[in-house]
């Protein structure tokens, strides 16, 4: 059961900062609902086919551009066969994905480029 938990902890924050970065796009691209729609229908239909479908370029797409890999077959995997080893890659992993969650750096974008600048 532990293991459950943390696995789904370490799922919660890849999701967390996939979700924030694609969200962020709009701060530099403007309107980014398409990009954010097909976004998160890639990540549910990829994280619900097994992971000995893909391999190579696939396999590494699934694990860094569109981390479904971790959200579907990795948690299983992890509650499977626990490692210490994949503890840490999985950890490594979701601390990852929160450090690109760019929020504050295109919020600070945004609101350098709505100041209005007001000459007295």
């Amino acid at each position: 059961m532990l293991r459950f938990i943390l696995g789904v902890v370490l799922v919660a924050a890849v999701f967390l900062g996939f979700v924030v970065l694609v969200q962020s796009l709009a701060f530099w691209i403007g309107h980014a609902g398409l990009v954010r729609a097909q976004a998160g229908n890639a990540r549910i239909s990829f994280a619900l086919d097994p992971l000995d479908l893909f391999d190579g370029t696939a396999r590494q797409v699934l694990f860094t551009l569109l981390p479904a890999a971790f959200m579907g077959a990795v948690p299983a995997e992890f509650v499977r066969s626990f490692t210490w080893k994949g503890l840490v890659q999985r950890t490594g992993a979701a601390l990852v994905f929160l450090a690109l969650a760019v929020f504050q750096r295109g919020l600070r974008r945004y609101e350098s480029g709505s100041a209005i600048a007001v000459e007295v």
